[in-house]
């Protein structure tokens, strides 16, 4: 029987957003996590020593994901050719 490849970060913090999505914040655990994701919590912890730092990446990812949405939104501008404009 092989083992099973070891799944990715953003796997993990994928679960995470189900869990809370599913149970709310206060069913956010170690455990919950890793049966969401069909790890062991020793596979969650590996990647994030506790409880924090797994939430803490979590709401990182969440940020950068909203940065990204909202660039796509924003039409660039372009430069201003005025001499009095430029910078």
């Amino acid at each position: 029987m092989g083992r099973r490849k070891r799944i990715e970060q953003d796997d993990i913090l994928t679960a995470v957003e189900t869990v809370i999505r599913d149970l709310g914040p206060s069913g956010l655990t170690i455990e919950a996590v890793a049966e969401r994701a069909g790890i062991s919590k020793a596979s969650v912890l590996y990647d994030f020593k506790t409880k924090k730092q797994l939430l803490a990446a979590y709401v990182a990812r969440q940020i950068e994901m909203k940065a990204a949405l909202r660039a796509e939104k924003v039409p660039q501008t372009p430069p201003c050719s005025h001499p009095w404009l430029s910078a």
